[in-house]
């Protein structure tokens, strides 16, 4: 079934008023009238596009990781060889997220009931895993990366993967010291030392 463009550009509407009250008051104090309210039309309509907050909740999730993942592999595709391309997704993608820190602490947090967002969290992380694997299987192919065997691709993404968003989480959670650049220079001085 086709959407209608003024159809499909009201649910981006929804979506993006949508997005500034959960910033500012957070899921659980957000409603369904204050979300109607700040589109300018009544409550009913929106339930013609989505069932509840949570589903907005989610929509806008989904919305926010398209566009960090379009952002990211533009820039990733624009550089050369295999440690410029990790080094850039891995930049990117720290950046993009520490700059939506407040939607990775909703996530996070027990307003997703704790199923959910774990499910959320696993399905965000295979969709990763698979794409840093093959950035570094088209780097094994172009025989830039020489150290990692193919066979072993699976379980290096996984374990690098899992280490870079342990940095990320931690400095999200505690509200650490570390910047974008802070993590640019760590980055920067380690990927190609475990890569080669």
């Amino acid at each position: 079934m086709k959407v209608s463009r003024e159809k499909e550009d009201f649910r981006e509407e929804i979506i993006t008023q949508a997005q500034a009250l959960f910033r500012q008051y957070g899921l659980k104090k957000t409603t369904m009238d204050e979300i109607a309210a700040a589109t300018g039309k009544a409550k009913a309509t929106l339930y013609h596009y989505f069932r509840s907050k949570e589903e907005v909740f989610e929509a806008m999730l989904d919305r926010e990781m398209k566009h960090l993942r379009k952002s990211v592999k533009e820039k990733v595709d624009a550089q050369k060889g295999v440690f410029k391309k990790v080094e850039t997704y891995l930049n990117e993608f720290f950046k993009g997220i520490f700059e939506r820190a407040n939607l990775y602490r909703l996530v996070s947090s027990d307003v997703l009931n704790g199923q959910k967002s774990k499910a959320y969290f696993k399905e965000f992380f295979t969709f990763e895993k698979r794409y840093f694997k093959r950035l570094l299987e088209d780097g094994l192919d172009a025989g830039e990366l020489k150290s990692i065997p193919r066979e072993e691709m699976d379980w290096f993404a996984e374990m690098f993967l899992t280490g870079f968003f342990g940095i990320m989480k931690h400095s999200i959670e505690y509200d650490t010291q570390l910047t974008p650049d802070h993590f640019k220079k760590a980055i920067d001085r380690f990927v190609k030392k475990i890569l080669e």
